[in-house]
């Protein structure tokens, strides 16, 4: 079964993961979004390593609009640990790291699937 798993900021939903779903927020979000996508790519390189953090992580990958208005909020909440003191070890495939070119899609239109490691899952009729 497909998962339907949602993000509401700023009294828009979109689908989860944010970083592959902007379509429908506000251009100040996707600009802010898509700009600090953008410049992470070009100052650190499409598959970034050394780490400090888990922070550090999300910035790197994702830049300063991605981090802003999803992934410093949702893990620091999910998570309530200081995403500084987060190493990388537990992570795997739990963080989606869409492309750049799925980055774009999900910002000019309404992406029809999930993505992630629980995309889609089995679950029993019964029990």
């Amino acid at each position: 079964m497909p998962r339907e798993a949602w993000v509401y900021l700023k009294g828009i939903y979109t689908r989860y993961p944010f970083q592959a779903n902007l379509y429908g927020h506000s251009v100040k979000v996707v600009k802010e979004c898509l700009t600090g996508l953008m410049k992470a790519k070009f100052e650190y390189g499409d598959k970034p390593n050394n780490f400090k953090n888990f922070e550090d992580f999300i910035y790197k990958v994702f830049g300063n609009g991605i981090a802003k208005h999803f992934m410093i909020p949702f893990n620091n909440k999910q998570w309530a640990v200081p995403l500084k003191e987060m190493t990388l070890d537990w992570m795997g495939e739990f963080v989606p790291l869409p492309s750049l070119g799925e980055v774009l899609d999900g910002s000019l239109k309404m992406s029809p699937s999930c993505m992630g490691i629980n995309a889609n899952f089995i679950y029993p009729k019964k029990g």
